[in-house]
């Protein structure tokens, strides 16, 4: 005997099987256009929440059925988020299922790993060949310096010092005797400060690590085989890979978020809780965005 459910439960799920219904469609079309078992599919039409993963799945799922059924996702989410049991419901990391492998999916894969393979082979050839090209002047040059350089004499520390305290003793008495002296008293260690100061200002600045930032989540509901390739703030790669149809992966990381994803058509994105527009990002079949800039 079937357990009733609580009226708002069953209006949710009737709402979904009336959709369906109106556009002719069995409980198996609509599993086999969203890529989703028969089981979640009745799982939503009868309310039956607790006999799917969890909250973040749930919502995820109605969102993409509810875009089939040609309804507004957001009053249905909003609904299943005041249900008692969404609020109480741990959620669950629990597995998403997974699709068998099939040889077309293999060979795409490998022929995805191939090409990656190969360009950064071609970039690590270009690399080497283009940083040898830009060692060599530096060292002919280096060479050529040392060589008319030496036969410079070589000043002692003393009379670099002498010579460093000589300017300011010169500013503060000056005299046409002063003036009249010849470029030879100048020692050649004296021109060599400004250039190792200079190189000591040009040096790299250390970037603070941040202390204490907030980390964000992003969801994505993939509803068709797309790829994703997210980092974090300090440019730490948080995912890259396919991710076949039917999967719900969510990342955590300090914001902002940026994200690159292929085949955007087939991807419903989640930041912080929040439904994010990704279409409006589009180029072709792919978008790049970032999520979670500071305001201003």
């Amino acid at each position: 005997m079937q357990t009733k459910r609580p009226d708002n439960e069953a209006a949710l799920g009737v709402m979904l099987q009336r959709a369906r219904e109106g556009r002719g469609l069995s409980v198996d079309d609509a599993a086999q256009a969203l890529r989703l078992s028969v089981r979640i599919v009745s799982a939503l039409e009868e309310g039956a929440f607790e006999r799917l993963p969890g909250p973040t799945y749930v919502r995820g799922y109605l969102r993409s059925y509810a875009q089939f059924l040609g309804l507004a996702p957001q009053p249905l989410i909003d609904a299943y988020g005041r249900l008692p049991q969404a609020a109480q419901q741990v959620d669950m990391t629990a597995p998403a299922p997974v699709r068998q492998a099939t040889s077309s999916d293999m060979a795409v894969r490998l022929g995805t790993g191939i090409v990656v393979l190969i360009v950064f082979g071609l970039a690590a050839m270009w690399w080497v060949g283009h940083d040898n090209t830009a060692r060599s002047p530096r060292t002919a040059e280096s060479a050529s310096a040392v060589v008319s350089q030496a036969p410079e004499p070589v000043a002692s520390p003393r009379d670099v010092v002498a010579e460093e305290q000589a300017p300011v003793a010169r500013a503060a008495n000056a005299t046409p005797v002063v003036a009249a002296a010849t470029p030879s008293a100048a020692p050649i260690p004296t021109a060599k400060a400004p250039a190792a100061e200079a190189a000591v200002a040009l040096g790299p600045t250390p970037v603070a690590p941040v202390a204490n930032a907030p980390v964000s989540q992003l969801v994505l509901f993939v509803h068709q085989d797309s790829w994703a390739d997210v980092r974090d703030a300090q440019q730490r790669r948080l995912l890259y890979e396919t991710i076949p149809a039917g999967r719900v992966v969510s990342v955590d990381g300090v914001a902002p978020l940026s994200v690159f994803l292929g085949n955007v058509d087939g991807v419903t994105v989640e930041f912080n809780g929040k439904s994010y527009d990704v279409l409006r990002h589009k180029r072709g079949q792919v978008a790049r965005f970032t999520l979670g800039l500071p305001p201003g």
